[in-house]
């Protein structure tokens, strides 16, 4: 039996979830030190930490925004699109 998943509708239709995102990496004091470092030397991503949590942070725009800023595949996007919550996702 496959579970039902609370799909989010985008009431604002900012494109927020498609410019960035974030990945959680470890419980602080978990990750490797360096490996932090140098993913937090590199441009669009942005190492945070948050409740006790390691977040890594891409600005990276998705293929599908179109110019106008809005998903050219709303009605088709892939799951992981369908769940995002933009009025809690953003750290």
């Amino acid at each position: 039996m496959q579970e039902k998943v609370k799909e989010y509708n985008c009431p604002k239709q900012c494109g927020n979830c498609c410019k960035k995102f974030y990945l959680a990496l470890a419980k602080e004091g978990e990750q490797d030190v360096d490996w932090v470092r140098w993913i937090a030397n590199h441009e669009r991503c942005k190492v945070i930490f948050k409740n006790g949590i390691c977040y890594l942070k891409l600005d990276l725009v998705c293929r599908h925004l179109n110019k106008d800023g809005q998903c050219s595949i709303y009605g088709q996007r892939p799951l992981v699109c369908r769940k995002y919550n933009c009025e809690t996702s953003d750290l």
